[in-house]
């Protein structure tokens, strides 16, 4: 294959040559904020790229970048300072002229947009996203001849019905707004649930939420969760989105991160599309509950520079 193309923001090498401090430093600083610094999920082994794109982006491309991922930011604690700068220098691919780790084209029209996996054994799976209100996204399987078996402790398998069948995305509150110096911001929760049918043939449906911890992992990262339908059994993680930039939360004007996921050889190919589906059409809500970006954006970045 043809060597890729990559793009990096200067700022992150000025940065990174003016502040090389030990990881013991970081983790103190992330200590005083009460986060839990972990390094990724290692079940998420898949990194995928998500560029930079606003209201006026017609069309996306997202990439495999675990490679480049395991190069740069390796294990260097999620939602620490030195993960931030690390996850920034990461080369990713530019634009069109690349097409090398190309796994997912997007489309956005108006309030619509697709989700088209690149592959051959997804090449007619469709994700349609469309905001429905306020408080609420949809997400519809067209074209879907997969059925859909989740991973966890029971074998699950989501109900051929799946087909043309909206997917509610909803938005709540559960948690309290984060007050900063520059104003209060918010942390919405989004949910929703897939149809789905046991072994035994009884129909039910699995629950999947993107959760924030803004205290615990920072307010630049979301993380999918399995609800778990019995209480003995413990919620999973499915996926997370990481922002690739300076913030101090995603209610931004534009959107660019990482999501991780789980293995190919262990997912199923319309599971995966739902989840790609499914943060682009929260990316796209947390777009609209944009304030002011430009002062979120380099109040972030002057936060970071002085260590916080």
């Amino acid at each position: 294959m043809a060597d890729a193309v990559f793009a990096s923001d200067g700022i992150w090498d000025t940065y990174s040559s003016k502040n090389q401090q030990d990881r013991k430093t970081w983790r103190s600083i992330a200590a005083q904020l009460g986060r839990q610094l972990l390094a990724t999920p290692t079940h998420l082994s898949r990194v995928l790229y998500i560029p930079h794109h606003d209201e006026q982006t017609a069309d996306l491309s997202l990439y495999d970048v675990s490679d480049s991922y395991a190069r740069t930011v390796a294990d260097v604690p999620m939602g620490s300072s030195m993960y931030t700068v690390k996850l920034g220098m990461m080369k990713v691919p530019k634009g069109e002229v690349d097409t090398d780790g190309l796994v997912y084209k997007a489309g956005f029209d108006g309030d619509k947009g697709f989700v088209q996996g690149m592959d051959s054994s997804a090449a007619e799976i469709k994700v349609n996203i469309k905001s429905m209100s306020e408080k609420e996204a949809s997400m519809f399987m067209l074209e879907n001849q997969n059925t859909i078996t989740s991973s966890g402790v029971a074998n699950v398998t989501v109900l051929e019905q799946l087909e043309k069948t909206p997917i509610p995305m909803n938005m709540t509150y559960p948690i309290p707004p984060s007050k900063t110096r520059y104003g209060e911001i918010k942390h919405p929760y989004f949910d929703f649930e897939i149809p789905s049918q046991t072994e035994t043939g009884e129909t039910s449906t699995i629950e999947f939420e993107w959760q924030i911890h803004p205290v615990e992992n920072g307010s630049l990262r979301y993380t999918l969760i399995r609800i778990p339908a019995t209480l003995d059994t413990k919620p999973s993680i499915e996926a997370i989105y990481h922002h690739k930039g300076v913030a101090t939360s995603l209610s931004l004007p534009y959107s660019e991160g990482v999501l991780f996921l789980r293995p190919t050889s262990s997912v199923n190919p319309s599971m995966d599309i739902l989840v790609v589906g499914s943060v682009l059409g929260m990316l796209w809500r947390l777009r609209e509950l944009n304030g002011d970006g430009k002062k979120s954006r380099f109040a972030g970045l002057k936060s970071l520079m002085k260590g916080k």
